[in-house]
């Protein structure tokens, strides 16, 4: 019974999050798509991805192929989010994926830990940070003119 809570506050987060996304893609007018966890795809390396919810601009979003003569995409998310708990042993997999995220080309990912309320934040070039608080809005860092994320709505 339990983790079934837990998977029903899990998804009422990605909701809230999928929903800010779609908000802020209306009021930018930043043509793309955006991801949740029903579209898998592949990255150029051939690894399987899921993500909670994600983002991809309309030009990477029309350049992408076919993965190895699967139906999946082979494409990586500009921006990637996953929402997970640091109990869980999906965490470190989580974690991992997301590294892989961003060595595949994923500008800006977020691993969500809400129960500790850390983000850990991936973006080529840098060490992931590890935000310790919601106290304050998270923003897109460039990969997603002006959106911000309330972290304390999580």
């Amino acid at each position: 019974m339990g983790t079934n809570r837990t998977y029903k506050q899990s998804d009422a987060k990605v909701t809230f999050i999928l929903e800010t996304l779609e908000k802020w893609q209306q009021t930018s007018g930043q043509g793309g798509v955006l991801m949740d966890g029903s579209l898998p795809f592949y990255s150029a390396d051939g690894s399987p991805h899921q993500v909670d919810a994600g983002w991809i601009p309309e030009h990477a979003w029309s350049q992408r192929t076919l993965s190895n003569g699967q139906r999946q995409p082979c494409l990586t998310p500009s921006f990637a989010v996953k929402v997970t708990s640091a109990d869980e042993p999906e965490f470190s997999r989580n974690h991992a994926e997301m590294v892989n995220l961003r060595d595949q080309g994923c500008q800006l990912g977020w691993l969500i830990e809400p129960t500790a309320e850390y983000v850990y934040v991936f973006q080529p070039g840098y060490p992931v940070h590890q935000i310790p608080t919601f106290d304050y809005y998270i923003d897109g860092r460039g990969v997603l003119q002006g959106f911000e994320f309330p972290l304390r709505c999580l």
